[in-house]
């Protein structure tokens, strides 16, 4: 198949679901969006977990998952789009769930996203 004759419909649904995210921030990284969303699809994941679905180092998924929560690495305000809780069984480690504001977010782009029916505009040179 040539590029020419990619179907658009595909590729406007997939924009119309990211761009959902820029409500958060406007440069969320895609990174911390794919993050967000395997958060999303397995509620309660480990880091570890997390980091393999990803493909990422631990210290990566880590300021990933600190990025989504209430306060980022830096310790300043994050996305709070997800909650970390300790495992009763293990101390040591943490579980991570989408928290109200993310489940809101993910109801915004999935509605988006069945709805998306328009073409992308494209800017020409």
């Amino acid at each position: 198949m040539e590029d020419s004759e990619l179907d658009p419909f595909p590729v406007n649904r997939m924009v119309s679901y990211l761009d959902v995210f820029r409500e958060v921030n406007d440069i969320i990284p895609l990174q911390v969006i794919i993050t967000f969303l395997v958060v999303a699809a397995n509620p309660g994941i480990s880091m570890t977990k997390v980091s393999d679905v990803i493909g990422r180092s631990m210290s990566t998924t880590s300021r990933h998952l600190l990025d989504l929560g209430d306060l980022n690495r830096f310790r300043k305000p994050g996305y709070r789009l997800i909650n970390v809780v300790k495992d009763p069984d293990d101390r040591r480690r943490n579980n991570y769930y989408v928290n109200g504001r993310g489940s809101q977010l993910i109801r915004k782009a999935m509605k988006k996203f069945q709805a998306s029916t328009t073409v992308c505009k494209v800017w020409e040179d």
